[in-house]
């Protein structure tokens, strides 16, 4: 669920261009395009990277430009801040061209080859599933500090409320990329350990050969 906070954080981000900012949907759609772009020219390659050095911190690269995309977006006022706009939908782009094939790649690594359609089908569904459940709990939050007839630094103060908690879900995925990441590297410490004891006992026992 920690990944789909770019479901909830696209969704108040057009709502905010829309509503508060008076965007048409020609402009909102062409500063949404600088996402799509991003992840256009970085997902091609996040294979290659992964190949180089695994899921993991792909995964964890992913996460962290995916929180920053949403703590960008916080300093947005009640005008049009084009910077904080373009700069949080360009670390979207970042994040999701990063995590999502990186996710995918981690997901069906270890699934035997006749139930790939079927894991296939699972992750699909617990990313819809999870960005469902996020972007009620960001609409709650928007309601609720949204009062009727909200003046214009309050509808702000409410859109920026429903961000933190895409913040939050960001920070969420961050620390279970980190973990995985740091579990990773235990794994491959403990390899390495078991490798040098197998060699030093190799050693031994062939010194012990040679000196009977």
């Amino acid at each position: 669920m920690p990944h789909e906070s770019p479901t909830s954080k696209n969704a108040f981000q057009n709502e905010f261009s829309g509503w508060r900012l008076g965007w048409g949907p020609l402009k909102t759609g062409l500063f949404f395009m600088f996402s799509g772009l991003t992840t256009a020219a970085v997902g091609p390659r996040a294979g290659a990277l992964i190949t180089r050095v695994g899921a993991t911190p792909i995964i964890l690269a992913g996460a962290v430009a995916t929180m920053a995309s949403s703590a960008v977006f916080l300093d947005v006022g009640v005008s049009s801040n084009y910077k904080v706009i373009v700069a949080s939908r360009l670390l979207a782009g970042l994040g999701f061209g990063l995590a999502y094939p990186a996710l995918n790649i981690q997901a069906l690594s270890r699934v035997r080859d006749d139930e790939q359609g079927l894991a296939s089908g699972l992750v699909g569904s617990s990313f819809q599933l999870g960005g469902a459940i996020v972007l009620a709990i960001t609409t709650a939050m928007l309601l609720a500090h949204t009062p009727a007839h909200a003046s214009a630094a309050r509808a702000v103060d409410g859109f920026q409320t429903a961000v933190s908690v895409t913040a939050a879900t960001a920070a969420l995925f961050v620390l279970l990329s980190f973990a995985g990441l740091l579990s990773r590297w235990r794994s491959a410490s403990h390899a390495c350990a078991e490798i040098e004891a197998r060699q030093s006992d190799t050693i031994e026992a062939e010194t012990l050969e040679q000196a009977a």
